[in-house]
């Protein structure tokens, strides 16, 4: 609503309150009444001869000395059966100073004194002070009924005005006129000219109010124009319009050289102050205003609306009710459109636009940069404007705000749930500054052709913008933050989930939009997926390298092992997670097949460092790699070595550097305990239930020392201790003081004998000396030395 739209309105209704003349013209047709009614007996105050033939007669009315009201005819042309003819009447009143006021003409009158009743007829004029002039073929007064009507046509004619009636009836009684059909007025001021226009007019001078029904229309070549089935003016003192009105299919245009804007309804009321001052406009049923011009178009609709103007005519408020919806437009952009229950819009004293605020079931859809549009839900939305209604400023929404981001085509869809939300604009107002959202806040994202998404949960959000673009460019979340990325039906390992009490994100900006360069959750982080969990102090992200960090108390768990460490980074383009600083690993499953006792209990990897390469696409296995000094803690194992390498899920085992074995065995044959064993080696490889050792080994066990460039070793299942050992290449093997060599050896120590095959084979003994031969069989039992080839 401009500040000019009370120029509009002014000009508008110059027209329809000089249509009030006709209120003074039957009014003065009372008065003229009472006079003629004084004149009853004016016959017989004539003489007989001049009732026969008159050549004209004259009769006055006096009061206080003064003369206040007189008829005069030039002829009186036959008096039959109380029915006088008349002819060049002329009547009228005078003020104090007996000046005439007003007057009426017509070439004949019908006086029937009887039937009580003047009937005018000829050129009847009325003249109502110096500017008004009323002219009709025929007026007749009831003088008992205290009535004046005609079917004639009357023309209006004064100085501003003029116009036309079919048929016209005065009241006294009910101090009403009624202007019976094809009511037509023109009027010219200011240099414009005005049309009046309606099937019938009532004027009710008891009530000050003139009625145009039917059709009643006041329109402007320039200004504009009111109608409706009915248009209402009300009169307050001193006889100047307060109220303007339209009803039944009610419509107003004003208009000048900058725009028009248009009023629609059921109702429509202007109320004037003092006949100048435009203070209210009112629109009721189903109500419309409209606006257009070169800057922009604007339509605000609903059950009702009301406009308040202050004392120098600016407006100072606009309510609407009931199922409200405002559009604007500016000029070569997007719609920005608020509806709402109850909208209020307030302006500034010089008239520029100031907040408006909708409440109940509030929604604001604004345009985005690049095609976007923006959409806005809540209980109470309040929007303040920079300049125009198209230029935001700033918005705060309360009450379950729910805020929706359409992005163009390719685009990703974003939501955002919230108590409260405030967004600060651009001084264009088409790029927003910053935003903050409040209670319970929920962001989601969804890509195109995606049914599952990411949602981004927290007690409170900020956000900031680039100021050029109004792209994101930062967002800090706190208190509950929850995050979660559905993948979809059978692909990837379920929802991935992650907490924290804090987050941090900043962007950069790539192809016109944002894209995440780093991010930070702190304060108690945890991750979850359908394969892992962990948990931090912190985490952190970087785009350009790939890289995900935790920090602080790192602990991650998936179905056979548990790992903490001080630090842990992965890679996604190497697909590798890496731990350091005291790292620690539980194994179960498959993966502490090895090691694990015939209890099951868990199996301890501790190392400096460890590296995760987690599966390939197909299903393939990844591998765990530790080194810096690993040592591995079983119930029925310990291993120590400098890198231990774990390969296709546990099936494989891999130790390098200072490995050393030792095995803990259950009991013994004959319920005997047995002793464990240590084996020394360069290099151990476990697969298919078998350990492979090489380079340099020592295995010492039940008082029998095997020393070997490579060895194979089977554990016995139910025993958890040696069921089998092969060694080969220089092997010696020593037992109670005895000492063989060979090529190749083999050790049962459940059946309590070795076989070493050589060329020769050799056992050298204290007391016996030496044996050799193709094949040596040593039994520790009775020990027998069995010689084969």
């Amino acid at each position: 609503m401009s500040p000019r739209f009370l120029l509009y309105a002014r000009r508008l209704l110059v027209g329809l309150i000089v249509t009030v003349a006709l209120a003074l013209a039957w009014n003065a047709v009372h008065t003229w009444r009472a006079r003629l009614e004084a004149a009853r007996e004016l016959p017989a105050l004539l003489g007989a001869g001049l009732r026969r033939a008159a050549e004209g007669f004259e009769y006055s009315e006096h009061r206080n000395g003064f003369r206040r009201f007189r008829i005069r005819a030039e002829r009186l042309l036959e008096t039959r059966a109380g029915v006088h003819l008349l002819e060049g009447i002329e009547a009228g009143d005078f003020d104090r100073r007996e000046e005439a006021r007003h007057s009426i003409r017509s070439r004949r009158a019908r006086y029937d004194a009887k039937g009580g009743t003047i009937d005018f007829s000829g050129e009847v004029r009325l003249e109502l002070g110096e500017k008004l002039h009323l002219e009709t073929r025929s007026l007749h007064y009831d003088i008992a009924g205290e009535t004046a009507s005609t079917a004639d046509r009357i023309e209006i004619a004064s100085g501003e005005a003029m116009g036309s009636a079919l048929g016209a009836r005065y009241e006294r009684a009910r101090e009403t006129l009624e202007l019976r059909d094809e009511v037509r007025l023109r009027v010219e001021a200011g240099g414009e000219l005005f049309r009046a226009s309606s099937r019938r007019a009532l004027v009710d001078m008891g009530r000050d109010r003139i009625e145009f029904l039917g059709g009643a229309a006041v329109e402007s070549e320039r200004s504009g124009a009111m109608s409706g089935e009915k248009v209402v003016l009300g009169l307050g003192p001193g006889r100047r319009v307060e109220v303007l009105a339209a009803e039944g299919a009610a419509a107003a245009r004003l208009a000048d050289a900058r725009g028009t804007r248009e009023l629609e309804g059921e109702w429509i009321e202007f109320g004037i102050t003092g006949g100048k001052r435009l203070e209210r406009v009112r629109v009721a049923g189903a109500a419309v205003l409209r606006s257009v011009s070169a800057a922009g178009r604007e339509r605000l609709d609903g059950k009702e609306i009301d406009l308040d103007f202050d004392p120098v005519g600016a407006p100072r408020e606009m309510r609407a009710r009931g199922g409200v919806r405002l559009v604007m437009a500016a000029s070569g952009q997007g719609e920005t459109e608020v509806s709402g229950e109850k909208v209020v819009a307030r302006f500034a004293p010089d008239g520029s636009p100031g907040p408006v605020e909708v409440d109940g079931a509030a929604r604001l859809s604004f345009p985005g940069s690049a095609g976007e549009r923006n959409t806005l839900e809540a209980r109470h939305v309040r929007v303040d404007f920079a300049d125009s209604r198209t230029t935001l400023q700033s918005l705060k929404a309360e009450g379950t705000a729910r805020w929706r981001l359409q992005p163009a085509a390719g685009g990703a869809e974003r939501k955002l749930e919230a108590a409260t939300l405030e967004i600060d604009f651009a001084g264009d107002g088409g790029r927003p500054v910053s935003a903050v959202a409040g209670g319970g806040v929920r962001i989601s994202e969804r890509e195109p052709g995606e049914e599952p998404g990411r949602t981004l949960s927290s007690n409170r959000v900020r956000f900031s913008f680039f100021p050029a673009s109004g792209n994101l460019r930062g967002m800090e979340a706190e208190g509950g933050v929850r995050t979660r990325y559905e993948t979809a039906a059978g692909v990837g390992r379920g929802p991935i989930e992650s907490a924290s009490e804090w987050m941090s994100v900043r962007f950069l900006e790539s192809n016109g939009g944002s894209l995440v360069e780093s991010a930070t959750q702190g304060g108690g982080f945890r991750y979850r997926d359908g394969a892992y969990s962990a948990t931090a102090e912190r985490c952190d992200y970087e785009a350009s390298g790939e890289r995900l960090t935790l920090v602080g108390g790192v602990r991650v768990v998936e179905a056979s092992s548990v790992t903490t460490g001080a630090r842990a980074t992965y890679g996604w383009r190497e697909r590798v997670l890496r731990f350091t600083g005291g790292v620690r690993t539980v194994l179960s499953g498959r993966t502490g097949e090895l090691f694990r006792g015939a209890g099951g209990s868990p199996v301890v990897v501790s190392a400096p460092e460890l590296a995760f390469r987690t599966g390939g696409r197909g299903g393939v296995p990844g591998s765990v790699r530790y080194r810096g000094g690993v040592r591995v803690l079983g119930e029925s194992q310990q291993l120590e070595a400098q890198t231990l390498e774990i390969l296709a899920g546990g099936e494989r085992l891999e130790a390098e550097g200072g490995v050393v074995h030792r095995i803990f065995p259950g009991q013994g044959g004959k319920g005997s305990p047995r002793q464990g064993a240590a084996i020394r080696s360069a290099h151990l490889a476990y697969g298919e239930e078998k350990l492979a050792y090489s380079g340099g080994i020592e295995l010492e066990s039940d008082g029998v020392r095997l020393e070997a460039d490579a060895v194979d070793v089977w554990i016995d299942p139910e025993r958890k201790g040696i069921g089998r050992a092969e060694g080969r290449s220089g092997v010696r093997i020593a037992y109670q003081g005895r000492l063989g060599r060979g090529d190749t050896a083999e050790w049962l120590p459940e059946e309590g004998r070795f076989v070493i095959v050589g060329r020769p084979a050799v056992i050298d003994d204290p007391e016996r000396g030496r044996s050799q031969a193709r094949r040596l069989t040593y039994f520790h039992a009775d020990d027998r030395i069995l010689l084969g080839e």
